[in-house]
């Protein structure tokens, strides 16, 4: 609802009414998901319907999905790590993780 109802809307009228007929079925796939013994198959389907029916309809717009006053840009992240990976490959925190690989 805050994709389309604030201003300015970040997803059209349209992406909206879809991605509210979708919530109800991915509430039910979630819930399914939360049984006893970890169903994978039924975690898996309600991840990719829940994704791809309401978090991708507002990440294709290229703004935050955790601030949507902000583009993303280049990163599809939406955020520079530069300073933790400069932190993780510091010899110092290398040493510390017992670890001798680059952090890619």
């Amino acid at each position: 609802q805050m994709a389309f109802n604030s201003a300015p809307a970040r997803v059209d009228k349209a992406t909206y009414h879809r991605m509210v007929a979708a919530t109800p079925q991915c509430i039910k796939d979630v819930s399914a998901c939360n049984t006893p013994g970890f169903p994978y198959m039924k975690c898996l389907a309600a991840l990719q319907y829940c994704n791809f029916n309401l978090v991708m309809p507002y990440q294709s717009t290229g703004y935050n999905v955790y601030d949507m006053r902000v583009k993303c840009g280049d990163n599809p992240l939406c955020y520079d790590f530069t300073d933790v990976d400069k932190y993780l490959n510091s010899d110092r925190v290398k040493k510390y993780l017992g670890v001798n690989k680059k952090w890619e």
